[in-house]
């Protein structure tokens, strides 16, 4: 049966929630199967792509770019899409900030592969730093929008040829230079390893887990969102330098929107 296959690089959940929505929508307006693929677990296990297949790939947006480790990993899709000439939906989810080029970038990144991107989205996800931005999102309202935006890009697939969409966005895409900071524990760490285990970066040593490799850590925050202890954080002043930066973010609602 012809799938939609969802690849979604979702550290916090945000983007994964996202993704199901939109990419469940598309699959029951198209007839198809949904599979999921984690991009950001440790180990990846790729899909098998197919002809009449369709895919969605959807990350989050750090500092107005897609995670570069996000970028790094698909390019494993470049032999899976073996001039199938899949049709590909890019998606990008953000902290109601903005997106700047990331879903250009994606977009670019897909064609790179092999993939025919056709549509693309955008969607708004609770804060990963700073998580009073955008709390609680996506919510009712946007999980409707996004259904709704997802029936449209899966019949715009169905029109033949299909134009490739005028996404936003510059090219060389906008400098993004990493925050010299990373999440550290508390002594209510209890070194569990869970975080570790789960690092898409592996920037946590399994025997010191209460640290991260600057070198290696992208500021997902995924290790602060799943430990059961609550121990992980980014320092106090960075958390106050963020919210006071964000600020304006907090009065204002950005809707998710589709491009073709």
């Amino acid at each position: 049966m012809p799938t939609c296959h969802i690849l979604h690089f979702s550290p916090t959940g945000g983007v994964e929630r996202a993704a199901r929505l939109v990419g469940e929508a598309v699959a029951q307006t198209l007839g198809m199967a949904t599979a999921l693929c984690e991009l950001a677990a440790p180990q990846i296990a790729w899909p098998v792509l197919a002809a009449g297949d369709v895919l969605l790939l959807a990350g989050p947006v750090y500092g107005g770019r897609i995670p570069a480790l996000m970028a790094q990993r698909l390019e494993a899709l470049r032999p899976l899409a073996d001039g199938r000439q899949i049709p590909t939906i890019v998606l990008v989810v953000y902290g109601n900030r903005a997106f700047d080029d990331a879903l250009l970038e994606l977009a670019d990144t897909a064609t790179a592969c092999g993939l025919p991107v056709m549509a693309g989205l955008s969607a708004v996800a609770e804060h990963s730093m700073c998580r009073s931005v955008a709390a609680g999102r996506p919510d009712a309202e946007d999980a409707a929008a996004l259904r709704d935006l997802g029936r449209q890009a899966a019949e715009h697939l169905r029109a033949a040829p299909v134009p490739a969409p005028r996404l936003p966005g510059t090219r060389p895409y906008r400098q993004w230079q990493a925050m010299q900071v990373t999440p550290t524990a508390s002594v209510a760490c209890t070194a569990c390893g869970l975080c570790a285990s789960r690092c898409p970066a592996q920037a946590i040593d399994p025997e010191r887990p209460q640290t991260s490799d600057r070198g290696r850590c992208i500021l997902c925050m995924r290790c602060v969102k799943i430990c059961p202890a609550h121990a992980r954080a980014l320092p106090a002043p960075v958390v106050a330098l963020l919210a006071e930066k964000l600020g304006p973010c907090l009065d204002r609602r950005d809707e998710p929107a589709l491009y073709l």
